[in-house]
């Protein structure tokens, strides 16, 4: 019966042998073990075979089908050599063949009749059609399933593990493919990478500084806008002591903080919102900040999340307002004080180096107002040429900025910005009863950004010296009324004086008014003109 099954796994048996063979000179003992000996070699490969599919099988259990030179039989066609060569190792071994028609259902294809004799490569996908198509044994020595891409007969995708064997003799191009189903599994991923990548994108666009620590304090995150508020870029403190964002005395003492806290659990700066806190940039420098601190938990691990907001703007906007309020409670009643007073807020709550406020009189600018000019500075020159006086000319409610004056025509132009190596001009014009009349102007002696905090400055400024103006314009006015009325009154008084004594006195009082230096009165005689009255202050 053996050799009915398996004939070329036997050795003949001679003939009419009973105890001894006269061919071989063996006995029945011997030939019977010469005959299990040659099976055992014969049936050596298959069990090696058997035992890779097995393998496989295991490594991915869900869908086989088998391929011969590039072709798939899901349904074990029964002349395919594969089959025959799993038939009989089956058969030899005692073991249960199995089937998996349902690898045909992962590709959409109720019947495997469907699938059978298609090229596998014409079944993947676009972007992996490429790599199946240069031969299965490519993946025959990968130690682990690689993910592969195919097409459902419907065209959808589908994701999946793919394992592969040979079967079969050497030399045969026939494999067993082991194929997983993952394609969830991959959705699932997909959905959370997007989920992460737009929570990235969130944190790394906002204008909050978020920075993550562990429990030792050691910085495992620092988004683009702290990198922008410390000024350390975030591959220099990753993996860096928190402490060094933190100035001292409160740096040395940071790490006890949180053991501190690890250890009692009483919250001082962890879930308090908006605690103002200082903080301490790359160059040194210290400011203010506003600091959130939130706990994390992952599984066992333990994150802090700090939320922080540099609120030097906020701060300096208040400490103006505070100025700005101080003034105008205490406003004096002389206008030109007042304007001084206007002048130097302006130098100080820019950070400036000098702050002017010039008047246009003619073809003059008159600098009425001064904060730390130089000793040698002159208040009163020729207007063209001069930065105040474009700013005058030009108009507008905008500040006008120049920066890098010394590359400027102004270097030329403006006696002041070589002599005092100015780098970078504000100024803002101040109008009288909606008229041009002067500018007000901050100066540096080095390059500086202007703001919108700073040009709101600039503009209540600019306003609040235009109402001097007009209050010295009103006491002008004044003065002018008064002197006219006692004008009048001396006239009056006059009116029993002799006739030289009134002409005196009004050449005098005419030269005043108008502001002659010097006046005369001549009388006609006839054809003849003779000087009656000079007035000479």
């Amino acid at each position: 019966s053996s050799r009915q099954r398996n004939p070329e796994l036997c050795s003949p048996r001679p003939q009419g042998l009973k105890s001894v063979c006269p061919r071989h000179g063996w006995t029945n003992q011997q030939w019977h073990a010469q005959n299990k000996s040659d099976r055992a070699l014969a049936y050596a490969p298959l069990v090696q075979q058997f035992v890779r599919y097995h393998f496989v099988h295991n490594r991915i259990p869900a869908r086989n089908t088998i391929c011969e030179d590039g072709r798939t039989h899901f349904g074990r066609r029964a002349n395919s050599r594969a089959h025959r060569v799993e038939h009989q190792v089956i058969r030899s071994l005692g073991s249960r063949k199995r089937r998996h028609a349902a690898g045909a259902r992962i590709l959409g294809a109720d019947d495997a009749q469907r699938l059978i004799g298609r090229r596998l490569d014409g079944l993947a996908h676009p972007d992996y059609r490429e790599i199946v198509a240069g031969g299965l044994r490519n993946f025959v020595d990968e130690p682990t399933a690689l993910p592969l891409k195919f097409l459902r007969l419907d065209g959808k995708e589908v994701d999946v593990e793919v394992a592969v064997m040979p079967f079969g003799s050497a030399g045969e191009d026939s494999f067993m493919v082991g194929a997983h189903d993952i394609t969830k599994r991959v959705r699932s991923a997909e959905t959370l990478r997007d989920r992460e990548q737009r929570l990235r994108g969130v944190v790394d666009t906002v204008a909050e500084g978020i920075i993550a620590i562990d429990e030792k304090a050691i910085i495992q995150s620092f988004n683009p806008a702290a990198e922008a508020i410390f000024g350390f870029g975030a591959g220099e403190v990753v993996g860096e002591n928190v402490s060094i964002l933190i100035p001292e005395p409160h740096r040395a003492k940071h790490d006890g903080y949180v053991r501190r806290y690890l250890r009692s659990q009483k919250a001082r700066i962890i879930g308090i919102i908006g605690r103002e806190e200082t903080g301490r940039r790359k160059d040194g420098t210290t400011f203010p900040m506003e600091l959130s601190v939130n706990e994390l938990r992952q599984g066992k691990e333990r994150l802090f999340i700090g939320i922080v907001r540099d609120i030097t703007e906020r701060k300096r906007a208040k400490q103006r307002l505070e100025n700005l309020n101080e003034y105008f409670l205490g406003v004096g009643s002389d206008p030109l004080g007042n304007i001084n007073r206007l002048t130097a807020l302006c130098g100080e709550l820019q950070g400036a180096d000098c702050a002017l406020y010039s008047r246009l009189e003619g073809e003059l600018l008159w600098s009425i107002g001064q904060w730390q000019v130089p000793p040698d500075y002159n208040p009163k020159g020729r207007a063209e040429g001069r930065l105040c006086h474009d700013v005058i000319l030009r108009g507008g409610d905008r500040v006008l900025v120049v920066r890098h004056l010394g590359d400027t025509s102004y270097a030329k132009t403006d006696p002041n910005v070589s002599p005092y190596h100015l780098q970078t001009y504000f100024g803002k014009l101040v109008k009288q009863a909606n008229e041009p009349v002067g500018a007000l102007c901050a100066l540096f002696q080095r390059d500086v950004v202007l703001t919108k905090a700073d040009e709101w400055l600039m503009g209540i400024l600019a306003v609040a010296i235009g109402v001097e103006e007009e209050r010295m314009a009103a006491a002008a006015g004044l003065r002018l009324s008064e002197e006219s009325i006692r004008e009048l009154q001396e006239l009056a008084s006059l009116a029993d004086c002799p006739f030289e004594e009134r002409m005196q006195k009004f050449l005098q009082l005419g030269c005043r008014r108008f502001g002659i230096p010097i006046g005369m009165v001549t009388l006609v005689r006839g054809e003849q003109l003779e000087l009656a009255h000079v007035w000479d202050p």
